[in-house]
């Protein structure tokens, strides 16, 4: 219209109407920006949302995630904690003494064998071993019953207990056995204590216990020190000869010692010569009269100068022995201390 009008010579009325077509194109520009703009404001805000979903299902993710380890380690802990409560318990199994007789048990003689073991090795001192057997033990639990039967092992415990040494080691070895440790003493002096011992157990008032009641017990002793099993092995095999000599005896062997010419005495004579009188005055029920002070002077020709003596006030025979008034060892359960 505006060039027809110009054409025409009307320039007023082509200027009216080309004014009024870049109008209307501006107008038309200005719309379609608007829709445009709008459209990238939607599109943002739907970005904002996608970004804002994203982020929170991976805050989620991440939440369950560190929740599952949580649980994992708890579990962890637990099973630690079980563990934990499971070793502690076995380590008060096995340094708890033997229910039944209040003597240490087999684990426990196990370990304190072996330091004492260590300890003879590096002091070239000897260690003895003896395994005791009840005889027949099975015939008395079959004849008088088990109550019997426990009540035996109770007594012939503390009669172990009582008249041995306070150094020595004493267990219950299992069933009807029990082991002895005799510290610092060799097979002879050991099998002579055992032989106290035992006739300690045969001449007790088993009557007393049940009419007809009749305990023995068998012993093998053993000293060579080369392993704790080779020395219960020795031991043992010890004991096999007792029980195949008609029980209730004892039987014992010494590791062999080389000959040598002429007469040899044992530097180390008048400690066993001691141990060896102390422990039969020890094991007399009830002790001599005033053996405590004939002591010093049975054995002061050997002894001058080479180790205490017993006396009345109660003093100590060697290093490692604990004397009761009267110069008799004082009874006492080594594992408790």
């Amino acid at each position: 219209m505006s060039e027809l009008h110009k054409a025409a010579g009307r320039a007023t009325a082509a200027l009216h109407h080309h004014e009024a077509y870049h109008a209307a194109e501006r107008a038309q520009f200005n719309a379609d920006s608007d829709r445009q703009l709008s459209a990238l404001r939607v599109q943002l805000e739907v970005a904002a949302a996608r970004h804002d979903a994203e982020v929170h299902r991976l805050k989620h993710v991440e939440i369950a995630r560190a929740h599952d380890e949580l649980k994992a380690l708890h579990a962890a802990l637990l099973a630690a904690d079980e563990g934990k409560s499971l070793l502690v318990l076995r380590l008060a199994e096995q340094s708890r003494p033997d229910a039944l007789t209040g003597l240490a048990n087999r684990r426990w003689l196990d370990e304190h064998l072996g330091v004492e073991l260590a300890r003879a090795r590096r002091r070239a001192t000897p260690l003895s071993a003896a395994l005791c057997d009840l005889d027949d033990f099975k015939r008395i639990n079959d004849r008088f019953g088990h109550t019997v039967g426990d009540e035996v092992l109770k007594r012939v415990a503390l009669i172990l207990r009582e008249r041995c040494r306070a150094t020595d080691l004493v267990a219950r070895y299992g069933g009807e056995e029990f082991c002895i440790a005799f510290l610092e003493t060799d097979a002879a002096l050991a099998a002579r204590s055992c032989e106290a011992l035992r006739d300690a157990v045969a001449a007790h008032d088993w009557a007393g216990v049940r009419v007809g009641l009749v305990v023995t017990m068998s012993i093998g002793v053993a000293d060579t020190p080369a392993s704790i099993e080779r020395l219960l092995a020795d031991a043992d095999t010890q004991l096999y000869r007792a029980k195949h000599d008609g029980k209730n005896c004892v039987r014992w062997v010494a590791p062999p010692r080389h000959k040598r010419k002429g007469r040899q005495i044992r530097p180390d004579a008048p400690r066993f010569f001691a141990s060896a009188l102390h422990c039969s005055l020890c094991l007399l029920s009830p002790p001599p009269a005033h053996a405590a002070e004939r002591l010093p002077c049975l054995l002061s020709p050997v002894l001058r100068g080479t180790m205490p003596v017993p006396a009345a006030s109660g003093e100590t025979v060697g290093a490692r022995t604990r004397s009761a008034p009267g110069g008799f060892p004082q009874v006492s359960a080594p594992w408790a201390a």
